[in-house]
């Protein structure tokens, strides 16, 4: 009793792509053999006879459909080709993209950093202005009080040479 094997399970199932390179390869053969035959047979010449022309004509229209499926593999296997280049495009800028967000993200994160050193420059500068403006005022303060002891001192002496 045969078994009947399931398509696509156990050891020796095979991925579709797979399977239709197999398959292409075997029609591709075939393909090949029944050209051969037809070739042999026209080089033969049994033209004469009718029986001849008939399986000559069977001959013929079968190595014409066995091209035209090998055609219709190998044009089966170009799109396959072309998808596969096409996901690998496809992959290739979604990796690009990919990077690129990631790249915006990292200079977004310094330039976060970089504002944040800014600001606590811009604290430290605001910090030093107000220093700044303190010692001034203490500097014209202390100005105007030596300003004011120097015009005491003077004044007494004055009086002291006037009188």
């Amino acid at each position: 009793m045969s078994q009947k094997r399931r398509v696509g399970s156990g050891r020796d199932a095979q991925p579709p792509r797979k399977a239709r390179r197999k398959a292409a390869r075997t029609v591709n053969s075939e393909a090949y053999d029944v050209e051969f035959e037809v070739e042999k047979i026209i080089e033969m010449k049994f033209v004469s006879h009718p029986l001849n022309v008939k399986a000559d004509n069977l001959l013929k229209a079968q190595a014409s459909h066995a091209k035209k499926l090998q055609d219709v593999h190998e044009d089966m296997n170009n799109l396959t080709r072309e998808v596969d280049e096409r996901k690998k495009k496809l992959e290739d800028r979604e990796n690009d993209v990919a990077s690129r967000e990631k790249n915006m993200e990292n200079k977004e994160e310094e330039l976060q950093v970089k504002a944040e050193e800014l600001q606590s420059h811009e604290a430290k500068l605001k910090e030093e202005g107000r220093r700044l403006q303190n010692v001034t005022y203490r500097l014209h303060r202390e100005r105007r009080q030596l300003d004011a002891d120097k015009k005491k001192r003077e004044k007494p002496s004055r009086e002291k040479q006037q009188g």
